[in-house]
C-alpha cells in the first residue's frame, strides 16, 4: 500500500512538473513576497542616497572646480541605472498583462496573485525563454533576450562614462584602475558576454512566477548598487579619499505609497549616508519618535481619503564638534477605496 502511494505521488509530481508547476511551499512564496518588499524599499533608499552623494561632490567642487566633469559623470551614472530599473518595471507590467492580470501598480500584482499562478513555471518559460503569443495572437520574441541586451547596454554605458573621464589627465584614472572597477559590476562582467547570457538565462529557465519576480527585483538592485559603487569611486577622486558624507538628505521608505482606508501607513525614515551609530533625534509632524539604529518607524492609520503629507525632522549631533544640525523634508502618500 505504501509503495503504491509513493508511486502515485511520483507520477503526480512528474505530471505537475510537465505541466509547468513548481512545488514551492506557502512559506517559500511568502519568503519571496518578503524579499521583494524589502528589496524594493532598499532600491528606493539606494537611489536617494546616490543623489545625496552627488550633492556632496558638487559641494566639493567649490574647492576643486576642475573636477566638475566627475560630478556630471556621477549624475549620468545615476540616470543610466534609473533607466535600467524603469525598463525592468516595464517588462514586469508586460508580463502580468500576458498572464491576464490587468493593468495597475506592479507591486500589487504580486500581492494578489493566487498561489497556483505564483508556482507556474510555464508562463515564465514562454514569456522570457521560448517566446509567446499575446492576447491578439501575435508572436513575440522572448523577453529574456531583451533583458540580456539591456544588461549589456547598461554595462557598456557605465564603461563609456569611465572611458570619457580617462582622457582627462587631472583625474588620474589608469586603465588598470578602470578594469578593477569594471570587475566589480554586479550586472555581470561585460567582457564575457557569453557567460553573462548563460547566467541571466538561469534567472528565467524553469523558474516560478514568484521566483522570477524576486529575481527581477534583484536585477534592479544590482544596477543601483553598481551605480553606487561608481559614484563613490568618482567622489573619492575629488576628495582624495573615499567620500566623507557630511551632507545628508532625509529619506522616507514607505512600505506602500497607496493604501486602503483603515489600513496602517508605515514608513522607515532615516538620513541618507548616515551611520547607524550616530546620535539622532527625530520628529514626525512635530511629534518625537524613537530612533532604532538610525531608522525611525512612522506608523499612522488615516481616517480620510485623499493625499496625506507628513514632515520628517531629524537632528544629528556631530561626534567631534557636538554641533547639532537639523534636516527636514515633507513626503506624501495616498488613501483610497481600493488599490489602483
Amino acid at each position: 500500500m505504501k509503495s503504491n502511494l509513493i508511486i502515485s505521488l511520483l507520477i503526480f509530481s512528474i505530471l505537475m512538473n510537465a505541466c509547468g508547476y513548481s512545488f514551492e511551499t506557502d512559506q517559500t512564496l511568502e519568503a519571496y513576497l518578503d524579499v521583494v518588499a524589502r528589496m524594493e524599499r532598499s532600491n528606493y533608499a539606494i537611489h536617494e542616497a546616490n543623489n545625496s552623494r552627488v550633492l556632496l561632490m558638487e559641494d566639493l567642487l567649490r574647492r576643486k572646480p576642475d573636477y566638475k566633469l566627475l560630478s556630471e559623470a556621477a549624475r549620468d551614472i545615476i540616470e543610466v541605472a534609473k533607466e535600467f530599473t524603469t525598463d525592468i518595471d516595464n517588462v514586469n507590467r508586460e508580463f502580468y498583462q500576458y498572464i491576464q492580470i490587468g493593468d495597475g501598480m506592479f507591486i500589487n500584482y504580486f500581492q494578489t496573485l493566487d498561489k497556483s499562478t505564483l508556482r507556474n513555471k510555464q508562463l515564465v518559460n514562454d514569456f522570457f525563454v521560448n517566446g509567446y503569443k499575446d492576447m491578439n495572437g501575435n508572436w513575440n520574441a522572448p523577453e529574456g533576450v531583451n533583458i540580456n541586451a539591456k544588461i549589456s547596454e547598461t554595462n557598456h554605458r557605465f564603461i563609456n562614462i569611465l572611458n570619457e573621464l580617462r582622457e582627462n589627465r587631472i583625474f588620474g584614472i589608469r586603465e588598470s584602475e578602470k578594469r578593477e572597477v569594471i570587475s566589480k559590476f554586479l550586472l555581470g562582467t561585460p567582457e564575457n558576454h557569453a557567460l553573462q547570457n548563460n547566467v541571466k538565462k538561469d534567472i528565467f529557465t524553469n523558474k516560478s512566477v514568484a521566483a522570477t519576480y524576486a529575481n527581477m527585483t534583484m536585477l534592479k538592485n544590482d544596477a543601483l548598487l553598481t551605480a553606487q559603487m561608481l559614484v563613490n569611486y568618482l567622489g573619492g577622486k575629488i576628495s582624495g579619499q573615499h567620500p566623507i558624507f557630511d551632507r545628508f538628505m532625509v529619506v522616507s521608505s514607505p512600505r506602500k505609497i497607496y493604501i486602503k482606508k483603515g489600513e496602517t501607513f508605515k514608513a522607515d525614515i532615516f538620513l541618507s549616508a548616515a551611520s547607524s551609530q550616530s546620535e539622532f533625534t527625530a520628529k514626525i509632524n512635530g511629534k518625537t519618535y524613537p530612533v532604532d539604529k538610525g531608522v525611525i518607524l512612522y506608523e499612522i492609520k488615516p481616517d480620510r481619503y485623499g493625499t496625506h503629507t507628513y514632515e520628517a525632522e531629524i537632528s544629528l549631533k556631530h561626534p567631534d564638534t557636538k554641533r547639532i544640525e537639523t534636516f527636514t523634508k515633507t513626503f506624501k502618500y495616498e488613501v483610497g477605496e481600493c488599490y489602483h
